[in-house]
């Protein structure tokens, strides 16, 4: 990559997310980032790693968080908060770094296709890009922005690896497609169309196919093995949660289409929520595709047409084209046929997140018709860095806050009724199965004793462990902890060997244990079951089977 280049990146990245680097935080949609922060942290304070079940979530009763949602984002938050950044610090870091890395992906991407300028120009493109503002600065859709950032990654690694297959060109894959993979699901799920379109393109493109494959068959397995850990919880666990509050109500993806004009007139710029027939309120989430994105797909089938001759740069760029009005499409109510016939699509909840791709698609497309003109040296120089500016200029104002708190710590976020807000704020996200009436109140702070007389000595919970400990005057007692239900909590008895049997058939499927008469030590650990620890074991085994792979092939190298 040219360090120029990098640094006028770097530098626009800068320029667009400045507010980020101001004290304090911001109102966004999804204000649950620190939070998720500081349960991610309370879990490595623990030992559990992976993470898992966060305790304060789910309304103090818990939640199987990570064992569902985005993990890698929080575990490099998790990197950042360790060095000395507080949590709030941390999510502005996050943001400014994914929409830096976003531009810089895009520009690797784009130099496999174009010269420098005209790679740069799309990578600017995609780095100012309306919907990336709209994912930072007013959903604040952390996981989905990093998910945006290495999806040029994971393709620019797959056409590396088709023009050249190397070792460090499988390596780039491997780790860009874990990362991927552990980082977004839906983005996962609506990218891997262009996925295997951009794979399977430039896999027929170069000749040598059987190298080819002796290095993206394992590069591919290994990503998939690496990311084991978090993958296969997500896939086959899902009959422990209440997926139907996923897809339901609000989440029904019938009441989030597009219109025509708010993809390409709607220049008001709003931070209201998405909602049915968003285009009857103003102040309603803002799907504008951009001045610059819909230039480029009025002109790129007359660039096309004038480049007919030039078969391999006319077959890319037409499939280019053609992936962006599908994407563009996807966004829009007559889509709904397909919507309608791909089960898997109804997890994706809101028709418009096709607009992160599309954002991606269109970049391509500008840098495209940029190189397509017939402009000198000097020339395009000029208009490289005219068409720069207009991208800053033309998207600047949608990169702000709409409220701003100069303020705000992590103690205040933390404490009254912000934390009381935000552990409540995704309770329907993944409530356990056993779960019959959801809770409208705050966790109790100690166990409840149902019937029985019986002294509570002390209550201490954790991420992945809880304890306590009784004295039972009668001969029986019941207790209730305030934890809910999940598959991995096992349960032991003065420090006994052997776990013991409890009962969850009440209103919030919470723990609850029958006591004898005398002094008992109550202990639950967060164990794994079968399936998370063989996914544990086949992230490790990747690991080290990726690590063998490197040192023997490099071995080879240096013999040759």
């Amino acid at each position: 990559m040219s360090k120029r280049n990098l640094i006028i990146i770097f530098i626009v990245s800068l320029v667009l997310g400045w507010q980020l680097l101001r004290p304090g935080y911001y109102a966004m949609h999804d204000d649950l980032q620190v939070m998720r922060l500081f349960e991610m942290n309370r879990c490595f304070e623990n030992g559990q790693i992976p993470c898992r079940w966060v305790a304060d979530l789910g309304q103090n009763y818990g939640q199987p968080l990570f064992n569902y949602y985005s993990a890698l984002p929080y575990y490099l938050g998790e990197a950042f908060h360790l060095i000395g950044f507080s949590l709030v610090d941390t999510v502005k870091i996050l943001f400014l770094l994914s929409l830096f890395l976003s531009g810089a992906f895009a520009y690797l991407l784009s130099r496999e296709f174009m010269k420098e300028n005209s790679a740069l120009i799309s990578a600017i493109a995609y780095l100012a890009v309306p919907y990336h503002a709209v994912d930072i600065f007013v959903r604040g859709a952390l996981s989905e922005s990093w998910g945006l950032t290495l999806i040029p990654l994971v393709l620019f690694a797959l056409v590396r690896i088709c023009k050249k297959p190397v070792v460090g060109n499988a390596l780039l894959l491997t780790l860009s497609l874990a990362a991927l993979l552990t980082t977004h699901n839906i983005t996962v799920l609506i990218s891997a169309p262009i996925i295997l379109v951009f794979g399977l393109y430039f896999f027929l493109a170069n000749k040598d196919h059987k190298k080819q494959t002796l290095y993206i068959a394992p590069a591919v397995l290994l990503g998939v093995g690496l990311s084991a850990f978090f993958l296969f919880p997500v896939l086959f666990e899902q009959s422990y949660i209440q997926t139907k509050f996923l897809t339901s109500d609000y989440f029904d993806f019938r009441a989030h289409f597009t219109t025509i004009g708010q993809l390409f007139t709607k220049l008001s710029w709003g931070y209201g929520p998405s909602r049915f027939e968003s285009y009857q309120y103003p102040q309603t989430l803002s799907f504008f595709v951009g001045i610059v994105p819909i230039v480029s797909l009025l002109f790129a089938p007359f660039l096309i047409w004038y480049k007919r001759r030039d078969k391999k740069v006319v077959y890319f760029f037409l499939l280019v084209f053609s992936l962006s009005l599908f994407y563009l499409f996807m966004t829009h109510a007559r889509s709904v046929m397909i919507w309608e016939r791909v089960e898997a699509l109804k997890f994706v909840q809101f028709p418009w997140r096709f607009l992160g791709p599309a954002a991606l698609l269109t970049s391509l497309l500008i840098g495209f018709c940029f190189e397509a003109l017939p402009l000198e040296v000097e020339r395009q120089m000029k208009a490289a860095s005219f068409l720069i500016a207009f991208l800053i200029a033309a998207n600047f104002s949608y990169f702000r806050f709409e409220k701003y708190f100069p303020n705000m710590t992590d103690s205040i976020k933390l404490s009254g009724s912000e934390y009381n807000t935000q552990i409540k704020g995704a309770l329907l996200d993944y409530l356990p199965a056993t779960v019959k009436v959801i809770p409208e109140a705050k966790a109790p702070s100690a166990p409840q004793v149902i019937s029985g007389k019986v002294d509570i000595n002390y209550f201490d919970k954790r991420s992945n462990y809880f304890s306590s400990e009784f004295d039972v005057m009668g001969d029986r007692a019941i207790v209730r902890f305030p934890v809910m239900d999940f598959p991995g909590w096992t349960l032991y008895q003065n420090r006994g060997a052997v776990p013991i049997g409890y009962d969850i058939e009440n209103d919030y499927g919470l723990i609850t244990v029958s006591l004898r008469k005398g002094h008992q030590l109550i202990q639950a650990f967060f164990e794994d079951t079968p399936l998370r620890l063989i996914s544990n074991m086949i992230s490790l085994g990747s690991g080290l089977l990726l690590t063998v792979w490197l040192v023997v092939a490099y071995q080879k190298n240096d013999e040759n």
